[in-house]
């Protein structure tokens, strides 16, 4: 069922990102156009949720078979589909809230929403199994749209959609482009990840692919903040800006910024790694261990080059874009195929593929910016490179032979990085980031 939720969720809504850049760069003196834009979308989206509704509903008995293994559990298909418009609503107001960068408003929806749902899903599960979970994926949408509308409301932040003015057409292609490549996007990592799992469960068992599936939810789920973060803050304020100097400030500040956040949290995750897995999971995933050098490595080099990439759909460079992601995503599946196939890497097949591909998608996005953009290192955003980079690598190469080793360095690691990495109004400006009201 969470199969089925990824891949629309991968379509729906068309044009999210887009539309993010274009309410951004319009927010400030072309407000009926924002409207125009939003109700335009959103009936796009309504029509399109609701032929895939029609859709699986036609062949929501096969779908039974094929996600819950026996066509009598149709009647869960069915009760999935209701929150199909529910979800949409709330990617909406998503895509609003974070266009206009109200981000301290965006921040409360998301944190409200999740704790309540979270309050709320857990229990169905327990005590009502599939069918609670079902019930959840309703509930849960429906929450977040009334705190959503709630928060608009309060504010007096309602798209005002009788006041509109008619977008040129350029700005509804771009919409769409932009969408159909994310989709694309999409579409392929989550074919690959079914490939390498398939892999790894004919090969190596269910278990096993459990273990691949735990590394990969450290990368997509604990550290996703980070990411939010660029798309909520960086690509909309990136949206609005016309100098190339202006962006390369922008993208120095963001580098210092996640760099800043993201350093300490690696090397937490990875030295006390064996505390973590058992925390999180059981003892019975504790082969993980040996993976997260590779996957974490890999998450350090894949915020790098989202951070040098992070300018170009705001600049509408959507080209670039998706080539460097589908090549991203083409090394990493011949990779893993080679190693996995042709060398009996086993399980490190994926997260060595995954490092291998970041550091080249890395690489990739730095020429790009400097050839591009004439991107230039501001002197702290360099420093803020050299010596993360330099710290993550020695505590990783020394906690990688002597773990024990690794519980000892990484705290004078730390306080030396932070000695030379913290500068007073480091602190103000993240302060700024997350709780001023004017954004």
């Amino acid at each position: 069922m969470m199969n089925l939720s990824t891949l629309i969720t991968a379509v729906f809504p068309i044009g999210a990102i887009g539309l993010t850049t274009y309410v951004s760069k319009l927010k400030n003196s072309q407000v009926p156009k924002i409207n125009y834009i939003l109700k335009y979308f959103i009936r796009l989206n309504i029509i399109g949720v609701f032929v895939v509704i029609i859709i699986l509903i036609f062949f929501s008995e096969k779908l039974s078979t094929i996600l819950l293994g026996a066509g009598d559990y149709q009647i869960y298909i069915l009760l999935f589909l209701i929150s199909l418009p529910l979800s949409l609503i709330f990617s909406f107001i998503d895509i609003y809230l974070r266009g206009i960068r109200q981000i301290n408003k965006y921040v409360l929806l998301i944190s409200i929403s999740s704790l309540v749902n979270l309050f709320i899903y857990i229990p169905l599960v327990i005590y009502f199994k599939l069918t609670g979970a079902i019930i959840g994926l309703i509930i849960a949408p429906l929450i977040s749209c009334v705190i959503g509308f709630f928060i608009l409301k309060k504010n007096a932040l309602y798209p005002n959609f009788k006041d509109v003015e008619v977008a040129e057409k350029k700005i509804k292609v771009d919409i769409i482009k932009i969408g159909l490549s994310s989709s694309i996007i999409l579409l392929i990592q989550n074919l690959i990840y079914l490939f390498i799992r398939t892999s790894i469960i004919k090969s190596l068992g269910e278990s096993q692919a459990g273990i691949f599936q735990s590394i990969f939810a450290i990368s997509n789920n604990y550290f996703s903040i980070f990411f939010s973060l660029m798309a909520i803050y960086s690509i909309p304020k990136i949206s609005e800006m016309i100098k190339s100097e202006d962006k390369i400030n922008e993208i120095n500040q963001t580098l210092k910024f996640m760099l800043i956040l993201y350093t300490p949290m690696i090397l937490i995750f990875y030295i006390f790694r064996y505390y973590i897995i058992i925390l999180l999971y059981s003892d019975s995933f504790l082969p993980a261990e040996s993976l997260l050098f590779f996957q974490l490595l890999g998450d350090f080099f894949k915020v790098l080059g989202w951070v040098f990439g992070l300018w170009l759909i705001p600049s509408m460079k959507i080209k670039a874009w998706f080539i460097f992601d589908f090549i991203f995503y083409t090394i990493f599946f011949c990779v893993f195929y080679v190693l996995f196939y042709f060398y009996s890497f086993g399980l490190k097949s994926a997260p060595i593929a995954y490092l291998i591909a970041y550091i080249i998608h890395f690489v990739i996005n730095l020429i790009y910016i400097f050839y591009s953009l004439r991107f230039k290192f501001k002197r702290d955003s360099a420093r803020v490179v050299i010596i993360s980079t330099f710290v993550i690598i020695i505590n990783f190469f020394v906690s990688s032979i002597f773990k024990q080793y690794g519980y000892y360095l990484i705290f004078p690691s730390l306080a030396i990085w932070g000695y030379f990495i913290f500068e007073k109004h480091d602190f103000d400006n993240i302060k700024k980031l997350l709780f001023r009201k004017d954004q």
